[in-house]
């Protein structure tokens, strides 16, 4: 398979990768090769010609239709004419008469000055700019008077009043000049550095640096919030009612003195920041969502009294869209003169970009003319097709754009109509001419598909999909529902409609009805059906037509308000059958399961993080929430991307960027596990389950200062001891005389479980990869084994007083009777052994000898890989000798451990998610005790119902581990980075005390109890 990072063709290549790796995924990443009217076209496999209906229609730009014969028959007349197109600082005649005709049709006796731009982007822009810049003359001019005033007035005092009482104490004239001057040039400043635009929620103005400060959508604007120093203040429609209250929230305040009764007396002179205010009458980026009048009405009333410039967004609402001219002159605005209107899109008849700019004439800068120019605007061919578009659409009586409003006004009543008909479905229908927003429902009596996809917004995007692929209609939604913008925040999931004016009846009765087909489809929650094109499963027009219902497997979980305290875990399928269980039940047996796999990967890095199960666990009384929150990522995608960034020796770009998009994607599911909390129960903690540890670097990526979190390894780890040696104990297997081997030994969780065992076990195997530097980070591991063992030693010393009386089990004993104790007997008084055992005797604070000599004396008795007591291996193959054998690796190799591999009668687990051992264990479970470690009971027999975990109230120990923290109030991160094995005692004892218990031992997901008939000294035995 291609690599999507790099691109399938020139476009993804060259262009935009991301976005065509997005529009790939999900079906829309086609080439159309013509277009005419409200038609598209494209060709089949086959090389046949396919005509698609357009009801995206350049997001607005394209009303007069694809190609419109008449503007091509102009524009090819003007290029046969040479009509000159670079003449800039010339008479531009037919930009004078383009704005001459914009004047006649304005719904307004004012004139307006027009600066012509190449995008509604730039007339934002360049409205932008002039408010600013007459608004800092217009208060330049205040402070400079003010200025001129203060001088003159500290003239006349110093001569006329020498004795003159200065506000505040012990001041003088001069000091209390200074602090005026400093105190007006301060304000004047504030406004010259940060002007303020008031816009509102849900408002879209383009992609500029200035418009995106007046965008409302965070995903467009928080990577770029540096690049202007404009400050928005966005409001709500019902903020209008208050819109002199902000006002003086954003005044600046000059100091004028002036003399009364002998002494100085300071006057306020007030002025604002606010440049202007921005509004759409429909937002479209908001969600087609029309201003409500009652807003305009205030507007309207307030516009004179305020003496704040309205900026009107016509951009795409403009140019008969909506069925007149601009939108606002069809409403309770049409009697005020804003004083700036900006327009584009259809303006350009679809053939050409240009946009405007209309400033009214009072209000107008002269210097404006001279510093804002471009090279492209006003060229002689935008300005002429622009012009024929106004005739166009005014022409025989507004005939145009009353066909529009017919037209819109049909649409409109056939999809309120299915708004009647899938109640469950579609929550509103709303626009006006042919400009038309169709929101879904909250779904939430739907499965997960539809749920998620309608919180995050993508929904919408696989609507389409499904329209092109089956019915050979485009339309679309806002794709920066799928960038990381706000975690855990709603998302709007709406169809956005804006076809040609020439779209027949006919298409618009072909386009009812194949919304009727999908919103039935969403009604009977048939997710197969949605998506079935997308992965390769064949789905007849006879199931489109009348889809089976499909029974909601996973309901959603009500949340309680009765408990004590919240976490969140962060999960992901750790399979794919969780992918299909949860998101596509209805797929079951139809789909392939390689393709949904390179489907669903390709797709999981636009997917948000979701909310999949909330669960509400009791110890003694006291309730902990824990919210499950899901990265989309499968298991082996997150280990090619962790191993390509972090194993190599030198990593390429790509592959650092995708650990990055990963890690921040994880990042996300811990900031949406904190805000599911709030003031009154707050999230205490966040774990990290499975491999959203692993690619997080053991959660030292993650920003813990907003909510601790955990990896939750040290009770993982803890529960793998307990099962160990329960195992040992029903196997019969004497550990103290036991070969036991660590898979994984290098790793967080080995090595800690290395150390560990070391303290029950006769020799240890620590096995790694065959790496370059494998060995060195079992040496690592060797170390850490031997200095938990002395640390051990130490703490006895303590209890029992001698060194002859210590046991602390296993290799430590061993350790201490055949190397440590004779070495001892032997030294001399300078020798480095004397600081050891002073240190082993509590005499002194450290003995940072004592792992080398210990690792000195390891290698001497049989070197690296034949010591007795702890040997390294680069090879699996090690184990074939060993009483116990214990995985906890980074690999999602299903089949790293097999039968043939290891010892009958062994003990075998695994801390591995996904498990590391064959399924063919199944078959030969009375030749070994082999399990899936790392498991707790819950207390008082609770359970957790939720995909990928285990039944009859087991839970994995990385959940546990949050869950102990939830019931021990722990208010700091607590298993990040290395763990200790300190940290898994303190985990085990406070699994004793809120009554966690080792789990029953399980193997593929399915348990099978403590009770299992086991083999033993050559007998069958129960335990």
């Amino acid at each position: 398979m291609i690599d999507p990072w790099l691109g399938s063709t020139a476009y993804a290549a060259y262009c935009r990768p991301k976005l065509a790796d997005l529009l790939e995924s999900l079906g829309l990443y086609v080439a159309f090769s013509k277009a005419r009217g409200a038609y598209l076209y494209l060709e089949d496999d086959d090389g046949n010609e396919v005509r698609v209906l357009d009801l995206v229609d350049g997001f607005g730009a394209g009303l007069l239709g694809h190609n419109n014969q008449e503007l091509k028959d102009l524009l090819k007349s003007c290029l046969d004419a040479d009509v000159p197109f670079l003449a800039q600082s010339s008479e531009r005649r037919e930009a004078g008469r383009l704005a001459e005709k914009l004047n006649q049709v304005l719904p307004t006796q004012k004139k307006y000055l027009c600066h012509l731009t190449n995008s509604g982007a730039e007339a934002i822009e360049a409205a932008l700019k002039h408010a600013y810049k007459v608004r800092l003359d217009s208060l330049r001019r205040q402070f400079d008077h003010i200025a001129r005033q203060i001088e003159q007035f500290f003239q006349r005092t110093e001569r006329d009043y020498p004795d003159i009482e200065i506000p505040g104490q012990d001041r003088d004239l001069g000091k209390f000049r200074d602090d005026l001057d400093e105190h007006n040039l301060g304000q004047f400043e504030l406004f010259q550095k940060n002007p303020v635009v008031l816009a509102f929620k849900g408002s879209f103005h383009g992609k500029t640096t200035s418009a995106l400060k007046v965008t409302f959508n965070k995903s467009y604007r928080e990577g770029f919030e540096g690049l202007s120093a404009l400050r928005p203040e966005f409001i709500d429609f019902a903020d209008v009612e208050r819109l002199e209250e902000i006002q003086r929230e954003y005044q600046i305040e000059f100091l004028v003195p002036r003399v009364e009764d002998g002494r100085v007396i300071v006057e306020q002179v007030f002025a604002s920041r606010l440049i202007a205010l921005c509004l759409e009458i429909i937002q479209g980026e908001g969600g087609i969502r029309p201003v409500p009048d009652e807003v305009l009405q205030i507007l309207a009333a307030q516009h004179d009294r305020l003496g704040l410039p309205y900026l009107i967004d016509e951009i795409q609402t403009g140019c008969g869209r909506t069925g007149s001219f601009v939108a606002y002159g069809a409403g309770p605005l049409r009697d005020i003169d804003p004083e700036y209107i900006t327009l584009s899109k259809a303006l350009g008849g679809g053939l050409v970009k240009i946009g405007a700019v209309l400033i009214r004439n009072d209000v107008y800068d002269q210097d404006f003319s001279i510093l804002h120019t471009s090279t492209f605007a006003e060229d002689e061919l935008g300005c002429v097709v622009a012009g024929r578009v106004l005739e166009i659409l005014t022409r025989d009586d507004n005939r145009f754009m009353k066909e529009v409003a017919a037209k819109g006004d049909y649409f409109l009543a056939g999809l309120r109509r299915l708004q009647e008909k899938f109640p469950d479905v579609v929550r509103d229908v709303r626009g006006r001419g042919l400009m038309i927003g169709v929101e879904f429902t909250d779904l939430q009596d739907k499965s997960p598909l539809f749920r998620f996809g309608v919180r995050q917004g993508f929904l919408s995007l696989l609507v389409a999909s499904y329209l092109l692929h089956h019915h050979r209609i485009r339309l679309l939604a806002p794709v920066t529902t799928l960038l990381k913008g706000n975690p855990g925040k709603k998302r709007l999931s709406v169809l956005r409609i804006q076809p040609a004016a020439d779209i027949s009846r006919e298409d618009m009765d072909g386009a009812l009805n194949a919304l009727d087909e999908v919103f039935q489809l969403i009604s009977r929650n048939n997710e197969g059906a949605l998506v079935g094109h997308l992965v390769g499963v064949s789905v007849s027009a006879r199931e489109r037509r009348d889809p089976p219902r499909v029974d909601v497997t996973h309901p959603r979980i009500d949340r309680r308000v009765d408990f004590d305290a919240r976490v969140g875990f962060v999960v992901h399928p750790a399979q794919l059958d969780q992918v299909l269980d949860y998101y596509f039940p209805s797929l079951e047996g139809r789909v392939e399961r390689k393709r949904l796999a390179i489907w669903w990967t390709r797709l999981a890095r636009f997917l948000e993080p979701d909310v999949i199960h909330t669960d509400y666990i009791s110890s003694d009384g006291f309730v902990v929430e824990a919210n499950f929150v899901s990265v989309a990522y499968l298991p082996r995608y997150l280990v090619e991307v962790y191993g390509r960034a972090r194993r190599t020796d030198s990593p390429e770009r790509f592959d650092l960027l995708r650990l990055q998009e990963v890690q921040d994607k994880v990042q996300d599911a811990v900031t949406m596990a904190k805000e599911l909390g709030d003031d009154h129960i707050p999230t205490s903690v966040v774990g990290l389950g499975a491999y959203t540890s692993i690619v997080t670097d053991r959660g030292t990526t993650i920003n813990d200062f907003e909510v601790p979190v955990t990896t939750g390894n040290a009770y993982t780890a803890g529960l793998m001891v307990e099962g160990i040696l329960k195992a040992a104990e029903l196997k019969h297997i004497e550990l103290q005389e036991a070969r036991a081997a660590v898979v994984g030994a290098a790793g967080n969780i080995g090595s800690v479980l290395a150390a560990m065992l070391s303290g029950h076990v006769g020799s240890l195997k620590l096995i790694g990869r065959e790496n370059g530097d494998g060995l060195n980070r079992l040496r690592k591991t060797r170390l850490l084994c031997l200095r938990y063992l002395a640390r051990k030693v130490r703490e006895q010393v303590g209890v029992v007083g001698s060194l002859d009386q210590v046991q602390v089990g296993g290799i430590g004993d061993r350790i201490l009777q055949e190397i440590v104790l004779p070495a001892l007997g032997s030294r001399d008084e300078a020798s480095v052994w004397k600081r050891v055992e002073d240190w082993l005797l509590g005499r002194e604070a450290d003995a940072p000898e004592l792992g080398s000599l210990l690792e000195d004396a390891l290698d001497r008795n049989g070197g690296i890989q034949h010591n007795d007591y702890i040997s390294l291996h680069l090879s699996v193959d090690a184990v074939r000798d060993c009483d116990v054998v214990t995985i906890a690796t980074n690999s999602p190799e299903s089949r790293l451990i097999t039968p043939e591999l290891v010892k009958r009668g062994s003990v075998i687990s695994c801390a591995s998610v996904p498990s590391n051992l064959s399924v063919a264990f199944k078959d030969h479970m009375r030749d070994y005790f082999v399990f899936d470690g790392g498991y707790a009971r819950l207390p008082e027999g609770h359970a957790i119902n939720c995909i990928g975990l285990p039944e009859n109230g087991m839970a994995p120990g990385c959940l546990s581990e949050t869950l102990l923290l939830g019931f021990e109030g722990q208010n700091s991160s607590f298993a990040r980075g290395a763990i200790k094995p300190e940290q898994v005692d303190q985990a085990l004892a406070m699994a004793q005390r809120y009554g966690f218990e080792l789990g029953d031992f399980q193997l593929n997901g399915t348990a099978y109890g403590r009770s299992l008939s086991v083999k033993g000294n050559g007998k069958e035995q129960r335990p």
